[in-house]
């Protein structure tokens, strides 16, 4: 299920889904996952992914991208396609890199192309494995028969589904169909070669019965462009390209830099009639592609025998090691079977000891006896006076529950009657207040009498000292002018005149003198309006 991958970075985008580089999470191997978005899709289009499914199932070859397996996202109405990933890029990647840095890609690799496409091609065209190469045969071996059923065209044969691994050292067949669902970009004619017709054969270009012959144009193609680096047809609108794919006519590769063989054999797969074109069998019965095929599988023999040699002397240095550790281990066993020598003798030894010391053991023995008694009957007395302890514990604890009972009686009978007497006391005390107050109101009552009497009494003395005098005082005489306010009129004016009084008024006045009255100016006219001036009101 997808849950068991982790997303990695986007290779590409489509309008029918997304191609994704993805983790394993438990084995850590790095896949590559084209996730189809069927949703937007006809009947045909979702019935030619299904055949494309089956087509990956059957296809095994080591220049075939592998398919491992695909599963159905149903939320996302998807389906997931899992295959190998190919860590060299493509072959497109590779030609662009020659051509921005100018150099030319070498015939070897030209070659190696060839055959490995060769070979890929043959699987799916014939249903199994090219044979092995026998150079030593002169019979020339029949073209094996193709089953309509089994056959595998693949029609989309170019640079961008040429795939690199192990250091461009190995190519493979990839993208069975796909990528007319699942483009990287999707740009103009005159910008991109991906979606053109730059390595389509005649007869499908012009939508005639093909047969797998059209594969081998467009091997032929791509083997031009590594050569050239460029398509063999270049053409500014697509009719124009159609009329040069038609007339089949290619420019001449550079013979300075590749061999007459290879471009010989580009020439006959650009051919375009499809029954004078080559067909794979065809090639790999070409004495060149033989040639190279066999020292292909020479070199690969040799990396084998080199490998075997490696994993021999991986062997041979492992068997010396565990021959290394077999004699150690038995050097371990014979000093442990020493070991057991010398703790067998050491046994014996301390058993002869035990027989001799056995007479002293007994006594020990019983003397342990007697003392495991004596401690039994210790544990008893020990019990027993745990259990004395246990109730005088009780006992204690039963008596100072009860003092604290008391406690807590007497405490409360202390509190009430501490309570009773503050009472007692605050009442006494606002009794207390209360005659204080009498004897104060009744003092000041008392002294207001006696200062009564005392004023009393003085007044009187001093009124009587006021009139003694008047009575020896000369007559008046007419026409002396006494002040009349000089003299008390009424009782009133002889209380307010009184030398209390006075002194008091003296003493005030000489505190705070009152200001200077004004004086006040009347106009007096003897008469107004037929009234003298004092009669009027």
């Amino acid at each position: 299920m997808s849950d068991d991958y982790d997303p990695l970075e986007v290779i590409g985008r489509g309008s029918f889904g997304t191609v994704r580089k993805v983790r394993h999470k438990e084995s850590g191997q790095i896949l590559v996952r084209k996730e189809i978005e069927y949703v937007s899709m006809n009947n045909q289009e979702r019935n030619q992914i299904i055949s494309e499914l089956r087509i990956l199932r059957e296809l095994d070859h080591e220049h075939i991208v592998k398919y491992w397996r695909h599963d159905h996202d149903a939320p996302l109405k998807a389906i997931h396609i899992y295959m190998e990933y190919c860590d060299g890029g493509d072959l497109a990647g590779l030609i662009k890199k020659f051509r921005q840095e100018k150099e030319r890609v070498p015939e070897q690799f030209v070659w190696q192309v060839m055959v490995q496409m060769l070979s890929a091609l043959h699987r799916c065209h014939y249903g199994h494995d090219a044979p092995k190469v026998d150079l030593f045969t002169a019979e020339t071996r029949r073209a094996p028969s193709i089953n309509s059923e089994t056959v595998i065209i693949h029609r989309d044969i170019k640079p961008d589904n040429i795939f690199l691994v192990d250091s461009n050292k190995q190519v493979k067949l990839g993208d069975f169909g796909l990528a007319k669902m699942i483009n990287t970009t999707k740009q103009e004619f005159a910008q991109t070669y991906v979606g053109t017709p730059y390595y389509m054969s005649p007869e499908v270009l012009m939508d005639n019965p093909y047969s797998p012959v059209c594969d081998v144009w467009s091997l032929g193609c791509v083997l031009f462009e590594l050569c050239t680096l460029q398509p063999p047809f270049l053409a500014s609108s697509h009719l124009q390209l159609q009329n040069k794919i038609k007339a089949g006519k290619i420019p001449e590769i550079n013979p300075a830099h590749y061999s007459v063989h290879l471009r010989q054999i580009i020439r006959d797969c650009i051919t375009v009639d499809p029954s004078e074109r080559p067909s794979v069998h065809d090639l790999l019965n070409n004495l060149s592609v033989q040639f190279l095929r066999k020292e292909i599988d020479l070199k690969l023999w040799q990396k084998t025998q080199s490998d075997y040699q490696k994993q021999l002397s991986i062997r041979d240095d492992d068997l010396h090691k565990r021959e290394q550790q077999v004699l150690q281990r038995e050097q371990h066993i014979h000093q442990q079977e020493q070991q057991m020598r010398q703790r067998e003798q050491q046994l014996r030894q301390r058993e002869q000891l035990l027989v001799e010391s056995r007479g002293p053991y007994n006594d020990l023995q019983k003397q342990l006896s007697s003392m495991e008694q004596d401690l039994i009957c210790k544990d008893a007395l020990v019990t027993k006076v745990e259990g004395k302890y246990q109730d005088i514990v009780k006992r204690y604890n039963d008596q100072r529950q009860d003092f604290d009972d008391q406690m807590a009686a007497v405490h409360r009978k202390f509190a009430q009657r501490l309570k009773l007497l503050e009472e007692e006391v605050d009442m006494k005390r606002r009794q207390l207040d209360s005659e204080n107050k009498e004897l104060r109101l009744n003092y000041q009552r008392e002294f207001r009498m006696v200062v009564e009497k005392e004023v009393n009494a003085r007044l009187r003395e001093s009124l009587h000292k006021q009139e003694s005098p008047a009575l020896h005082t000369p007559p008046i005489q007419m026409g002396s002018k006494t002040p009349q306010s000089s003299r008390p009129r009424g009782p009133q004016k002889l209380n307010d005149r009184s030398p209390l009084k006075i002194n008091n008024e003296e003493y005030f006045g000489y505190k705070t003198p009152s200001p200077r009255p004004s004086p006040v100016r009347k106009r007096i006219t003897p008469y107004e309006g037929g009234k003298p001036a004092h009669a009027r009101v």
